[in-house]
């Protein structure tokens, strides 16, 4: 029986690691053993590197989400808190580009949060529709609005006997 070598591929191997060694300098790009072993520790390096980016994106987006929840009086926790509590979805990467490009749908999310965090503020989250309701007055706020008690209109202030004592026939020649 003759001896089988395997000759064709083992070209296709070497010829595999030494094109995956193009750019390289010196003997790692021209020698197969130096090519072999700088590609492997390269290979090693990238799959390594692909879980490493990803840790590393998650606290660039936790980064950002903090500063935006910072400009909106919350910290991170209490704003991730929130918006579960408040039933909305978004992923930390989506949360993080709202935070960065679009501030007024992010503060209003925040709001959202706030909201959800703090129901004794006389306000109920109407979830259904995105609006905050203002459960002493039955009607719909927009969600900033939502933040701010003080915008309700005063009360007239009630008649003074002074006013009911006058002769109406004075204030009509007047």
């Amino acid at each position: 029986m003759p001896r089988v070598k395997g000759g064709p591929a083992s070209r296709r191997r070497r010829k595999k690691i030494m094109k995956m060694a193009k750019g390289y300098v010196g003997g790692r790009r021209r020698l197969y053993r130096a090519a072999r072993e700088t590609v492997e520790r390269g290979l090693a390096y990238a799959y390594r590197d692909r879980r490493v980016r990803k840790r590393v994106f998650r606290g660039l987006w936790n980064i950002r989400i903090s500063a935006g929840a910072r400009v909106n009086g919350l910290s991170y926790s209490r704003l991730i808190h929130g918006l579960k509590l408040a039933g909305v979805a978004l992923d930390r990467k989506i949360l993080a580009d709202l935070a960065a490009t679009d501030a007024h749908v992010f503060d209003q999310l925040a709001q959202r949060a706030k909201l959800a965090l703090d129901p004794d503020r006389g306000l109920a989250l109407d979830t259904d529709r995105g609006l905050a309701l203002d459960t002493d007055r039955e009607t719909a706020l927009h969600p900033h609005e939502a933040s701010a008690p003080d915008s309700r209109e005063p009360e007239p202030a009630p008649a003074t006997e002074a006013a009911d004592d006058a002769d109406p026939e004075e204030s009509s020649e007047a």
